[in-house]
């Protein structure tokens, strides 16, 4: 039994390739804008979703307010609620629940949100 754990820990530890993504190499307007802003200014980016989240972690590394989005792998009470809720923003139950999490400013990325259709026209 051992044995099979150890063979298990050391696939594990295999190196493996690793995906890298290309992000962007300057903060766009809207992040220089918000990094001066009065602290704290918290913001939502929308969509929600891993990979969008991720984005999110990037973007608040140049505006330096604090996100309500974000991942690390630890979901504390009630935000299972509140990302399905902010997801159905403008819905009035998103508004309320931004609100009641002081959330001070929301950035859609439309491109994201629904496709490089509604940013070309």
């Amino acid at each position: 039994m051992l044995s099979i754990f150890g063979l298990i820990l050391s696939l594990d530890t295999l190196p493996r390739p690793v995906e890298f993504k290309e992000v962007e190499a300057r903060p766009a307007d809207v992040f220089v804008w918000l990094a001066k802003q009065p602290f704290p200014s918290p913001v939502l980016e929308l969509p929600l979703g891993e990979l969008d989240d991720n984005r999110a972690m990037l973007h608040e590394t140049w505006h330096r307010q604090p996100i309500v989005n974000g991942t690390n792998g630890f979901f504390p009470p009630g935000h299972l609620r509140f990302q399905r809720d902010a997801a159905r923003f403008p819905d009035a139950d998103a508004i309320r629940t931004l609100l009641e999490a002081r959330v001070r400013y929301v950035l859609i990325d439309a491109v994201a949100a629904w496709g490089r259709s509604v940013a070309a026209g």
